[in-house]
C-alpha cells in the first residue's frame, strides 16, 4: 500500500512562531508537514543549603514558583533542590535525554556561581568544598559549559541563571570572579546581574528579585523573547536602585514566545471574514485553518460538520518525523559551521539546499553518524521514501542506540506504505526512549492501518497516559473506537482533542 505524505499530515507546532500550551486556555499549534511538535522541556535547580558557603533563603522557593507558571505554559518541568556535584551532574544527564532534534529546552538556576580568570563559568553544587579553587573547581564545580552541552540536542536552548555575576560571599582561594559573558549559537543565556553585580536574594520576600520579575512578565502575552527580558531588565534595575541590572547573550535566530494567544491562521480568517473564511480553507491540509474556523469567536457556523471533519481526519493520521541535530563538538569547526548552515536550511524549510548542504558534510565524513541522519532526514522531507531508508539505515549501522534515527526510519517507512517495518521501527525506537508520546501515537497509527485494532488502542492509550495534552491521540482513538464499534465514547474523544485543538483567545 502506497501512502501519500499529504495523507500523513503532521501535528506541527512551528519553531520560533508558535508552541504546544495544552488545555489551560493557551494555544495548542497545528500544521501540515512531517516535522514533530517540539516539546517544552524545563530543567529547575534550586541551591540554598550549602555546606561551605553562605546559604540562600529563596532558590528553593524560586524554582517552585517558576515552575509552577512554566507548567502553565505548557513546559514538562522537573526541580530539584540542593544537589551536591554528583546529583547535579546525574540531573543534566537526564535531562539531555528527554530532549529530542527541533525541542524548547530551558535550564533555569538559582544559587551560586562563579568564574575562573581563564574564564570558564561555574554553578554552585552545595557541597562546594571549602578550599574550592580555579585549579579544583573544574572537578567540584558545575561547568556552564556542561549545560551548554545537556541542551544541544534542542533547536532552541534557554538557560536562566539567578546567581551573582561577583565573588560576594562565596570563600575560595585563587582567582576567582563572578560569571562571564557566555554565547551559544540557537541559545539564550540571562543573567539575573551584569558582571561584577550581585543578584539580590530578596530577603524580605519568599522570591529573588530578577525571579518575581521574571514571573511577572511570563504573564504578558504574546512577547517575543528581547522585549521580554528587557521588560525584566527595566523592573529590576529600578526596584534595586540601579544595584542589579540583567543582562542577556542572545544566539536565538528567529523568535520565540512562551505566552501566545493566538495564531497565523486566526487573524488570516479574522481578515477575511465570514463571507470568504470557508472557501480559503476547505481543500486545505492545516488543521490550524478549521481549528481557527472552529473557534467559539469566529461567526461563520455554517460548516462546522464539514470542518470538524477534516480537522479529525487530519488529526487522526499523523506520522511525524524530527528535526536535524548537531554535529558532535569534536568535529572539525568547517564541518561544524556547514552543519549549522544546513540546520538554518532545514528549519526555513528548505529541504533541498539543506540536503545539498549536508550532502558535503556526508562527503567529508562519511562516517559520521549523526551526519548521515542529517542528510537522511532532509531526505525524508523531500519525499524521497526509499533513499531516505537506505541513508537511515546506513547511520544505524555506524551508531545502533540513536533513537531517532529508528524513529525517522520507521516515518519513512510508514509514508512508504511498509507498515511492519515502520512497526519494528518504532518499537526499537520506544525501547531506547520509552516515555515518548509521538511514537507511541505512531505505533498505534500503523497498527490501526494494519489491522491490529487492539495493539493500536493499547499504543495510543500510552501515547494519551504520557501526554494527556497531545490532541492527536484523542483522535486516533476516535478512530480506534468506531473501528472496535464503540461510536459513543468515540464523541467523547474526539470532543477531548477539540478541546486542546481549537484556538483560545
Amino acid at each position: 500500500m502506497k501512502v501519500s505524505i499529504a495523507t500523513f499530515i503532521a501535528c506541527l507546532f512551528a519553531i520560533a512562531l508558535f508552541f504546544p500550551y495544552g488545555a489551560n486556555g493557551q494555544i495548542t499549534r497545528l500544521g501540515n508537514d512531517t516535522e514533530a511538535p517540539p516539546q517544552r522541556v524545563a530543567l529547575l535547580i534550586g541551591n540554598s543549603n550549602y555546606e561551605h558557603v553562605n546559604t540562600l533563603k529563596n532558590p528553593k522557593n524560586d524554582v517552585d514558583k517558576l515552575a509552577a507558571k512554566l507548567s502553565d505554559l505548557g513546559f514538562q518541568t522537573t526541580v530539584r533542590k540542593d544537589l551536591n556535584h554528583d546529583q547535579f551532574v546525574t540531573e543534566l544527564a537526564s535531562f539531555t535525554n528527554t530532549i529530542g532534534p527541533g525541542d524548547i529546552a530551558l535550564f533555569y538556576y538559582s544559587g551560586h556561581g562563579i568564574q575562573t580568570t581563564a574564564g570558564s563559568n561555574y554553578l554552585l553544587p552545595v557541597n562546594l568544598p571549602s578550599n574550592a579553587n580555579a585549579i579544583t573547581l573544574d572537578g567540584t564545580g558545575i561547568s556552564l559549559g556542561l549545560v551548554r552541552m545537556a541542551l544541544r540536542p534542542a533547536k532552541l536552548s534557554l538557560i536562566i541563571l539567578d546567581a551573582c555575576r561577583s565573588v560576594g560571599n562565596v570563600p575560595a582561594k585563587g582567582p576567582l570572579e563572578g560569571l562571564a559573558p557566555f554565547t551559544s549559537r540557537g541559545a539564550l543565556i540571562a543573567y539575573a546581574a551584569d558582571e561584577g553585580q550581585s543578584a539580590s536574594d530578596n530577603d524580605s520576600e519568599d522570591v529573588s528579585l530578577f525571579t518575581k520579575h521574571l514571573i511577572t512578565e511570563l504573564d504578558k502575552h504574546d512577547e517575543t523573547l528581547c522585549p521580554l527580558f528587557s521588560a525584566v531588565r527595566e523592573a529590576v534595575d529600578e526596584a534595586s536602585q540601579h544595584a542589579q541590572f540583567p543582562y542577556i547573550y542572545d544566539g536565538v535566530v528567529g523568535d520565540f514566545v512562551f505566552n501566545r494567544t493566538t495564531t497565523a491562521e486566526s487573524r488570516n480568517l479574522a481578515t477575511l471574514g465570514k463571507s470568504k473564511a470557508w472557501t480559503s480553507i476547505q481543500f486545505s491540509n492545516n488543521p490550524n485553518d478549521f481549528a481557527a474556523y472552529l473557534a467559539p469567536y469566529f461567526p461563520d457556523k455554517k460548516n462546522v460538520k464539514a470542518a470538524e471533519g477534516r480537522l479529525s481526519l487530519l488529526m487522526s493520521e499523523t506520522a511525524k518525523a524530527v528535526g536535524v541535530v548537531p554535529l558532535d563538538p569534536q568535529a572539525p569547526p568547517e564541518a561544524v559551521a556547514i552543519a549549522n548552515q544546513g540546520a538554518r536550511l532545514f528549519y526555513e524549510k528548505s529541504y533541498d539546499q539543506a540536503l545539498k548542504t549536508y550532502g558535503k558534510v556526508v562527503a567529508s565524513r562519511p562516517s559520521d553518524s549523526l551526519a548521515l541522519y542529517n542528510y537522511a532526514t532532509c531526505l525524508l522531507y523531500l519525499g524521497k521514501y526509499d533513499e531516505a531508508v537506505n541513508s537511515f539505515s546506513d547511520a544505524a549501522g555506524l551508531n545502533n542506540d540513536f533513537v531517532w534515527t529508528y524513529f525517522n526510519r520507521g516515518v519513512a517507512n510508514h509514508l512508504k506504505g511498509n507498515l511492519q517495518d515502520a512497526i519494528s521501527d518504532y518499537t526499537f525506537a520506544l525501547k531506547l526512549r520509552p516515555k515518548y508520546a509521538l511514537g507511541y501515537n505512531n505505533l498505534a497509527l500503523a497498527k490501526r492501518q494494519g489491522g491490529d485494532l487492539k495493539g493500536a488502542e493499547e499504543a495510543v492509550q500510552q501515547a494519551i497516559d504520557l501526554d494527556p495534552n497531545y490532541a492527536p491521540a484523542y483522535f486516533n482513538k476516535a478512530i480506534i473506537r468506531v473501528a472496535l464499534g464503540d461510536a459513543s465514547s468515540a464523541t467523547n474523544y474526539v470532543a477531548k482533542g477539540k478541546s486542546l485543538t481549537v484556538p483560545k483567545l
